[in-house]
């Protein structure tokens, strides 16, 4: 079995992260799923800047950056868009939420997102959070089955201009 483990991201893992998300991009245009189709998002002064911000994490996988993600503590803009919510509240702000998953495609089909979303659920639990939540595009129906495999439930639609998802928690 390869050692995979997760880690904050630095900013020498820049440009393997750059490939990973672009690798990702073409990949969810070959599945006809419109998320990150833009030049706008995600863009490399975003990740930039998450990765200065120390909220991008990456997998890695016998010594190579596997796969991407950042998260949020607390308060998440992007759920100021969540309509037809049923999210359980009783947390408040007290919350992790996930986004933009992204495995290279030199280790698609190992089930690296599996691992990914496991290490996240391990730390949400290391920083005392019960409460995560995740995203995906309407269309993304392999990322909406690896979420829901790992026991998040649906709890209503994110109504951006450009971006429209499903809303997920888990309650651990």
């Amino acid at each position: 079995m390869a050692l995979t483990y997760l880690r904050k991201a630095d900013m020498d893992d820049f440009d393997e992260i750059w490939s990973i998300v672009q690798s990702a991009r073409e990949f969810l245009k070959e599945q006809d799923v419109d998320q990150w189709q833009t030049p706008d998002y995600p863009n490399q002064k975003v990740i930039s800047d998450l990765i200065k911000k120390r909220m991008y994490y990456v997998l890695i996988t016998d010594g190579n950056v596997s796969g991407t993600a950042y998260i949020v503590l607390g308060h998440d803009v992007n759920y100021d868009y969540l309509t037809d919510s049923t999210l359980d509240e009783s947390y408040g702000d007290k919350h992790m939420t996930i986004h933009m998953i992204s495995v290279s495609d030199k280790f698609r089909g190992r089930h690296l997102t599996s691992y990914l979303m496991s290490d996240f659920i391990t730390l949400a639990k290391a920083h005392d959070l019960h409460d995560i939540r995740i995203d995906t595009h309407v269309d993304n129906k392999i990322m909406q089955h690896t979420i829901e495999k790992t026991g998040f439930e649906k709890h209503g639609m994110i109504k951006q201009p450009l971006y429209t998802g499903y809303a997920y928690q888990l309650i651990v």
